[in-house]
């Protein structure tokens, strides 16, 4: 909906400025255990963002921080979109 796309751009531009997560990035890749600084990276944030919106559950079976980009696309695909339309 509109307002939900609304809430989306609020919440999205309310995190600019905030500096992306690259140690949340580099211990998701080394299979390190997550941490909730604040900060944000690319799958992370769209949960995040997902979740205020009401579109996801506030609890997941593993924190915003531990979802990598390729459980993000699952996620989505069982969700929203068909994994073939999801941009690459």
């Amino acid at each position: 909906t509109l307002e939900e796309q609304d809430h989306w751009y609020a919440a999205g531009n309310a995190k600019i400025g905030t500096a992306y997560d690259t140690a949340g990035i580099q211990r998701l890749i080394h299979g390190e255990k997550p941490i909730d600084d604040g900060r944000d990276f690319c799958s992370c944030l769209v949960v995040v963002l997902l979740q205020e919106l009401g579109r996801l559950p506030k609890e997941l079976s593993k924190s915003p921080q531990a979802v990598n980009p390729n459980e993000l696309g699952v996620l989505l695909s069982g969700k929203f979109w068909a994994m073939k339309e999801l941009p690459v």
